[in-house]
This record gives C-alpha cells, structure tokens and sequence, in this order.
C-alpha cells in the first residue's frame, strides 16, 4: 500500500460528498418528471412510452442511490477501522518505549 496518504477526515469528506450525491438523485427521483405526456394526453402512444420511461429511469435511480448509499457505509467503516487501528498501535508502541514514540510523534506533527 506504497503511497496511501490518509489525512484526518478524508473518510468522512468522502462519504459526506457521496451521501450528497445521493440525496441529491433521491430527489430528483419524480414520477412528475415524465408522467406529464400522460396527463396531458392520455391515451396517447407517446404518453405511455414516457411513463415506462419514467419508471426505468426512477428503477436505475433507486439501484444507483443504494450503491452510493452503500459506499457511504464502508467509508464511515474504514474511517471507523482506521481510528481504531491507529489508537490501538500507538498505545502498544508507546508503551514499549515511551521516548522513542514522543520523538516519532515529534516528527510525524512537523510533517
């Protein structure tokens, strides 16, 4: 894994900017969208090929806002992961040689 930066909170940015893109398709999600032809001219051979139109775009939606919503989910867990590994091997490292981890934690601040 040469060359992966993690700054704090790039998770979380992540997931908050995919959770927008989400909520963003959720709502524009509308069966106004295409059920105009329809109301405005029922019976209509166009009026009924908007409409199954509008129900294959809102079906794609659906499958597209769960995958994003399921990439919100394992960025929150890999951040959540992270946290944790990080808490857990500084405390075994500080533990074994107290000095020698304030002088990497010195170094990793000025970086």
């Amino acid at each position: 894994m040469n060359g992966i930066h993690i700054v704090e909170g790039d998770f979380s940015t992540f997931a908050k900017g995919v959770g927008v893109a989400a909520d963003d398709l959720t709502a524009t999600q509308s069966a106004a969208l295409l059920d105009g032809p329809s109301i405005s001219m029922p019976g209509s051979r166009s009026a009924s090929t908007a409409t199954q139109a509008g129900s294959a775009v809102k079906e794609r939606s659906a499958k597209i806002v769960s995958a994003l919503e399921d990439i919100v989910d394992a960025a929150n867990s890999a951040e959540q992961s992270f946290a944790a590994t990080e808490s857990s091997t500084t405390a075994k490292v500080s533990a074994v040689n107290p000095a020698a981890y304030s002088r990497i934690a010195s170094i990793m601040e000025q970086n």
